[in-house]
């Protein structure tokens, strides 16, 4: 069995240097375990106010809201969600999430497939890219 509580994995940072309010917390917890290679995991904290930068994913991905009230823009589309949301986002639609609730939003992104490609509208920070991989991840949790 794999297991862990959601709440207690250590975040890692993410944001873009120019924008302040364009930052995210995550860890892909199931990151480089054997026998997960069907499957990948990110979990994400944000506070209010803050934005998840428009990016694109080269899997589909399933965007569940734990806690917390987030607007949701996939493609040309917008919409609100609170906690117990679910959202489909298909590969390469280019897509991203703000908290617009008042609490910290709790989100997990399940993706087909364990290895995850992201591509960032602009540059994040600490890794100077506008790639983002589970190996990029991995490598800033060491």
């Amino acid at each position: 069995m794999i297991a862990m509580q959601l709440k207690e994995l250590e975040l890692e940072q993410f944001w873009v240097e120019d924008k302040p309010s364009h930052r995210v917390n995550l860890n892909m917890p199931l990151a480089g375990i054997p026998e997960t290679e069907s499957i990948g995991v990110i979990y994400v904290e944000q506070e209010p106010g803050d934005v998840a930068e428009m990016h694109t994913h080269d899997v589909d991905e399933i965007l569940i809201l734990l806690e917390g009230t987030s607007e949701v823009t996939v493609g040309d589309e917008s919409s609100v969600f609170s906690a117990g949301g679910l959202v489909w986002i298909p590969k390469d639609v280019w897509h991203g999430f703000r908290n617009v609730g008042e609490d910290t939003l709790r989100a997990v992104g399940i993706f087909d497939g364990a290895k995850v490609v992201s591509e960032f509208e602009s540059v994040l920070m600490p890794i100077g890219s506008k790639i983002l991989s589970d190996e990029t991840v991995s490598a800033e949790a060491d």
